[in-house]
């Protein structure tokens, strides 16, 4: 499978608050950095979610059209969608959280 580099990443303001209030040493904010740094060499680096998998509340806060999770460790999950801004293609971080939290909020508990 061919790497296809985003134009751009961005982050939603909650997920760049979350972020930017991590210590730069911390083991979280060392595990998102590299996650960014893999989205920003792949785009689809992440696992597509099904559609009638996507949390309510990120089609009614975003609007989103796809959806797609990254693994960062066996406990941390990114979730993130792509968004066509003219002919630039910018990946946009929704939220980063653990599996428990995860779980809730996909359903699965």
């Amino acid at each position: 499978m061919r790497k296809k580099a985003p134009d751009d990443l961005r982050g939603t303001p909650e997920f760049a608050e979350f972020y930017s209030g991590l210590d730069g040493a911390s083991y979280l904010y060392k595990l998102i950095r590299n996650g960014l740094d893999v989205l920003r060499e792949n785009m689809e680096a992440g696992e597509k979610v099904e559609k009638r998998k996507w949390p309510r509340i990120y089609v009614r806060r975003y609007g989103i059209t796809n959806l797609f999770r990254l693994d960062l460790d066996r406990n941390y999950r990114l979730t993130y969608t792509i968004i066509a801004d003219g002919l630039k293609k910018v990946v946009c971080v929704l939220e980063v959280m653990d599996h428990k939290t995860y779980n809730r909020r996909f359903g699965y508990d």
